[in-house]
């Protein structure tokens, strides 16, 4: 059996993806894209959502290197680049050259270039960092694993002089392949990967072409990239892609898990969306019964943030700066006007729920939010 690199192969790059093993995740991820299409066309919060997948999509597709970027930074770009405020808001050059690079990807339908990469490739790199930016690697790659007296060379990329031809084919690939655009987003991506053809940056930039091929397929801006899936289950993505470097053309074990991972992505966004929905229809609710300003501070923290923990009095008081009497008080009104229900547990222990009321014909949809 053949074990050299895939790219060393007498048949590279005519890459074998099976149909069958295939053809059931891109119908899925095909009936999810529409169904939350469907949700966000009456959604009246949507540039909500855009906003909040695009910020995901840049600091998940950077954590996967172990670079960390600022949520603020990279919402503000976002922001004064859709023109979100109406108004000119101060941002940082190098957050709006990232936002904007990722917007060319996918607002931008038009063929894929070699200058396009090379421009984009040279905005995703941070100045002063010393590797080439915008511009083709001149010399050898090697992926290693291990401490430094222990490294194993896990891939060895094409040899420099070998990169422009496979540029050049690879890029007439993205733009006459007849895959299916999930598909082909899977296989670009690892095709991409392979060839490695910057000195840093080849991950991020496989998958912001893997975001430009997905986007081809949307109206409007995109609410699901892949990256914060892929950050989640970023071990198995270095195992895998490792994987698929040696032996046959065979790479559908790759696009099987790219499929997946879509799918994750999918289902995460419509879950959002449904707890969105029922957070909204829970404060109209809110608002009829006249709940006071503490009741609506404390609920407001509790479903908009990041909440953890138990739902306590105790918890109440402390955030809305109320005596533990009051904050008794507040929470059984709150239990008689059916916006939370009291838990079972000693007095010692008593803690609360926030009942939610959406219903969504989503089979993921959760009834209840445990708090």
């Amino acid at each position: 059996m053949y074990m050299g690199y895939i790219y060393q192969s007498n048949d590279w790059p005519n890459f074998f993806v099976d149909e069958k093993r295939t053809k059931a995740l891109n119908e899925e991820v095909l009936a999810l894209k529409n169904f939350l299409e469907g949700i966000l066309s009456v959604f009246a919060n949507r540039k909500d959502t855009e906003i909040h997948a695009l910020s995901s999509s840049i600091k998940s597709s950077w954590a996967i290197e172990g670079i960390s970027l600022s949520d603020d930074d990279i919402r503000s770009s976002i922001v004064k680049r859709i023109g979100r405020l109406g108004k000119e808001i101060r941002t940082k050059a190098y957050y709006d050259g990232l936002v904007n690079v990722l917007f060319d990807a996918v607002e931008n339908h038009s063929p894929l270039t070699l200058e396009r990469i090379l421009s984009w490739h040279e905005k995703i790199i941070e100045r002063g960092v010393p590797i080439k930016r915008g511009r083709l690697r001149g010399g050898d790659v090697f992926i290693v694993s291990g401490g430094y007296k222990n490294r194993e060379v896990i891939y060895e990329a094409p040899a420099s002089e070998l990169v422009p031809p496979m540029m050049n084919d690879f890029i007439t690939f993205v733009n006459d392949s007849s895959y299916p655009t999930a598909v082909l987003s899977a296989v670009a991506h690892y095709y991409f990967v392979a060839i490695h053809p910057f000195e840093d940056g080849n991950g991020r930039m496989a998958r912001l072409i893997g975001d430009y091929i997905l986007a081809k397929d949307s109206l409007d801006l995109p609410a699901v990239y892949v990256s914060f899936e892929i950050k989640k289950k970023q071990k198995e993505y270095y195992e895998i892609l490792n994987n698929t470097s040696l032996g046959s053309l065979d790479i559908t074990p790759w696009v099987v898990w790219y499929l997946k991972r879509l799918v994750d992505a999918y289902v995460s966004a419509i879950d959002d969306l449904q707890r969105t929905f029922k957070v909204e229809n829970y404060f109209e609710k809110v608002k009829n019964a006249g709940m006071n300003e503490r009741q609506i501070l404390f609920l407001n923290r509790v479903l908009k943030t990041d909440w953890e923990g138990p739902l306590t009095a105790k918890k109440y008081s402390m955030i809305t700066k109320c005596h533990p009497d009051t904050a008794n008080r507040d929470l059984k009104k709150l239990v008689e006007a059916g916006l939370i229900r009291k838990e079972i547990g000693g007095s010692k222990n008593t803690h609360y729920s926030v009942l939610l009321d959406f219903e969504s014909a989503y089979p993921v949809h959760v009834e209840r939010v445990i708090l």
